[in-house]
């Protein structure tokens, strides 16, 4: 007899959500930097892979320790299909975009994704936005513009070449904030868990995929065998930007709409920045703080008529 508890569980309150959704802003800019560091022990599509391996192991085997082999119906393979978006194309595009741009172009440019998934939204299910989350969301994205800002023309890429990087940034960018528009759809077609491994084992076809083409064709290749120390590094990197704020970005947005979603993701930047500033000792300028000051102003705005986002986010009794 299978009890299927995972299966069992209702949607979070309001304030649970919230928190999970910050936690999951958090995973995602901490998790740059760590990737950061890791890109110094493998390429960036064979990181991808082993990163992405571990945290699917990791999933399968809380799956399977919990609730035994799960029933895998039809909407849930329906939804496991959104994996090809994220992280399958948006982090095999994105790599390669920013192999040929700078850091700062790419962190800008994915700063505009709660916008984009706004006009998805829009575009994909005719479903508007009230001003206050346009009006909120637009000062978000200036916020995170401010803290990705790095005030110089460092150096890069010049010409066609820079320009490509960062056009594939643009669609790295677009298949995200598709992934989130279609996730707000979909996330109750499985427990949020289940639904995480499902994607990232569809992501994952798709990434070992490129890998494989990218190290045959020569595009990239492994110049030293990590050692056991870095590739306990890999894993726990691999935990910290796929396993945890996938699982948490599922299990919020079953509560929370996708307009609040997009917004909580212009926290990304700012986890993304102070990590760099406490791990790896960059520095913070007024810019940055600034900006950071600014996606939270944004937030309370957004969060300030409290009882209708509340009424509205309830699930049926």
């Amino acid at each position: 007899m299978s009890t299927d508890p995972l299966e069992s569980s209702p949607p979070p309150s309001h304030g649970i959500a919230t928190l999970a959704m910050i936690g999951s802003a958090a995973c995602w800019g901490l998790a740059t930097v760590m990737s950061k560091g890791a890109l110094s022990i493998l390429p960036p599509l064979s990181l991808l892979t082993a990163q992405l391996s571990a945290s699917i192991v990791l999933i399968w085997t809380l799956l399977l320790c919990v609730q035994g082999v799960p029933r895998i119906s039809g909407p849930m393979r329906l939804a496991a299909l959104n994996g090809v978006l994220e992280p399958g194309l948006s982090y095999v595009v994105g790599m390669q975009g920013l192999a040929l741009t700078s850091a700062a172009n790419a962190s800008l440019i994915g700063a505009t994704e709660p916008v984009l998934s706004l006009a998805l939204l829009f575009v994909v299910f005719r479903e508007r936005s009230r001003w206050r989350d346009v009006i909120a969301i637009a000062l978000a994205v200036v916020g995170a513009g401010l803290v990705t800002a790095t005030g110089g023309g460092a150096g890069g890429k010049e010409g066609s070449v820079h320009f490509a990087g960062d056009m594939l940034v643009v669609a790295s960018t677009l298949f995200a904030a598709l992934y989130v528009v279609l996730s707000s759809r979909l996330a109750d077609h499985a427990p949020p868990l289940l639904l995480a491994g499902l994607q990232q084992s569809v992501g994952f076809v798709i990434i070992l995929s490129a890998t494989v083409v990218s190290l045959i064709a020569g595009w990239e290749s492994i110049s030293h065998w990590p050692t056991t120390g870095e590739w306990l590094f890999i894993v726990f990197s691999g935990v910290a930007q796929h396993t945890l704020p996938f699982w948490l970005y599922l299990y919020a947005v079953r509560t929370i709409p996708v307009q609040k979603a997009a917004l909580y993701l212009t926290l990304i930047p700012v986890f993304g920045v102070s990590g760099a500033v406490a791990f790896l000792g960059e520095p913070v300028g007024a810019m940055q703080m600034g900006g950071s000051a600014l996606i939270v102003v944004a937030l309370l705005a957004a969060s300030f008529d409290r009882k209708m986002i509340m009424k509205r986010d309830r699930p049926p009794l």
